[in-house]
This record gives structure tokens, C-alpha cells and sequence, in this order.
């Protein structure tokens, strides 16, 4: 299935709400802080080779540490959440979801706006992002 990706703004929100909200689901739904984010075609890039790792290994059992391994370059999935999931001090963040009932119920919670791309779609800072990602690549 083609995941989507939106845009959300953060205002008095509970982070306890969102992150209970994200353990409750059953189709892939992960949350990225989006100043930790270069351009779009970098979360692309990452969520191809997440679903190519997923569909040829089993290693992991929610495909979002692995999401997030891709975008923070890191090895260590607690470093990765620390990097560029969501946390109290972000505003503005990415949603990548599979199914759209997820989303509608995301968008519902409170604190949650969604807002349109607020990150470039390509950067000239590609090349390393995709260079650092390939490295994970390695270390899997």
C-alpha cells in the first residue's frame, strides 16, 4: 500500500495523548519532528527503503523504528525517537500513514492542525542525506 505523508502543527497538545494515540495502531503510523528534516524527498527516499527492508527481512516488528533509524542515520532506534520523533518541544511535524480512518482520527486529536508542507520537496542537501541513509543500509 502507497503511504501518505501530511502536515501538522502542534499547539497545546498532550504528548502522552499522541504517543498513547500512535501505540493503538494497527496499520503504519509514525510521527516526525519536521525541523530534523531536510526535504520531502528525503522522508520519500526513507519510507521506500523502510517498506524494501521490510518486505525482505524480518528483523523488525514495527516498521517505523526502522523509518526512523533511515531519517536520523542512526543505529540505535532510542537515539533515532530521540532525533526526530515527535517530543514536547515540537511544532511542526510530518504524519506517514497507511490507512485513512488513522489519520481522520489523528487530525481529531486535540492540539493536532493540519497544515500544508512546511519543508521543502527536494534540497540541495539531498545527496548527504541519501549518502548518510545508505549507511544505515550497511549497518543493517
Amino acid at each position: 500500500m502507497q503511504h501518505k505523508i501530511k502536515y501538522f502543527f502542534l499547539n497545546k497538545f498532550s504528548i502522552d495523548d499522541i504517543l498513547d494515540f500512535i501505540k493503538t495502531r494497527n496499520y503504519f503510523f509514525q510521527l516526525i519532528d519536521s525541523k530534523t528534516i531536510v526535504s520531502e524527498v528525503q522522508v520519500i527516499n526513507a519510507i521506500n527503503k523502510t517498506l524494501r527492508y521490510i518486505n525482505n527481512n524480518n528483523r523488525f516488528k514495527y516498521p517505523g523504528n526502522l523509518l526512523l533509524l533511515y531519517l536520523s542515520y542512526s543505529d540505535q532506534i532510542s537515539t533515532a525517537i530521540e532525533k526526530v520523533g515527535i517530543k514536547n518541544s515540537t511544532v511542526n511535524g510530518i504524519v506517514i500513514y497507511e490507512n485513512k480512518n488513522d489519520f481522520m482520527e489523528f487530525s481529531e486529536l486535540n492540539g493536532v492542525n493540519i497544515i500544508d508542507r512546511n519543508i521543502p520537496y527536494d534540497s540541495s542537501d539531498d545527496f548527504n542525506v541519501f549518502s548518510k541513509m545508505s549507511y544505515i543500509d550497511f549497518l543493517l
